[in-house]
């Protein structure tokens, strides 16, 4: 609620702003929309804060903008904002960028590794995962809501295919690190937790070891 008033006032007083003012507003209220399963809404946010933000300051928005709407589009693919390939034009922005491993895009690769893990391509997404995790490194606190949800996607991607031991320390980590308990997850989080409660041969992998 908090992060509503505060997004609905923020375009209220850049309505007459530069559009790349606008713009930022709306890819963190798209961002919002995602966290609360909205696909439709995130999508049409994040179209309307890619375009009106454009390659302007700062500039890993754009990549990080595409990243997310990648992700939306592939939730809700009717959805305004979505026409063409979003998920291909995603990927282009974040593998050819040379600072696509920069720990502010770290939520758009674990977008698009989440698509990858959607469609079936698992090790894609887990090697994704993996080099962005990778790459956080030192600049990023291990408790950081961003890089756990990265590790616990990561968690769902080793219980796909079968690794259920590597699954389980994966997802016990990050949830520690989390201080959450699991009836009241992160709100990055709740997503990743209910796919790894899905995630099929590892049976409930976040229950007690």
């Amino acid at each position: 609620a908090a992060a509503h008033a505060a997004l609905e006032s923020s375009a209220t007083l850049l309505a007459n702003a530069p559009l790349p003012w606008q713009g930022r507003t709306d890819i963190a209220r798209g961002q919002l929309a995602l966290v609360e399963d909205d696909a439709k809404a995130a999508a049409e946010f994040l179209a309307r804060g890619v375009e009106h933000h454009g390659h302007a300051y700062p500039h890993y928005l754009h990549a990080y903008g595409l990243g997310m709407l990648a992700l939306a589009c592939s939730e809700a693919k009717n959805a305004a904002g979505c026409a063409g390939d979003i998920v291909a034009a995603a990927r282009k922005v974040l593998d050819e960028d040379a600072y696509r491993w920069n720990p502010l895009l770290l939520p758009a690769q674990t977008a698009l590794a989440r698509i990858d893990l959607d469609a079936g391509h698992v090790n894609e997404g887990a090697q994704r995962l993996r080099s962005a995790i990778a790459h956080a490194g030192e600049p990023v606190a291990e408790a950081q809501p961003y890089l756990l949800a990265a590790r616990l996607w990561l968690a769902v991607a080793d219980a796909q295919v079968g690794d259920c031991a590597s699954a389980r320390v994966d997802a016990h980590y990050a949830l520690e690190l989390s201080g959450r308990p699991l009836t009241n997850p992160h709100p990055l989080h709740a997503a990743a937790i209910r796919a790894a409660r899905a995630a099929g041969s590892c049976g409930d992998m976040l229950s007690t070891p």
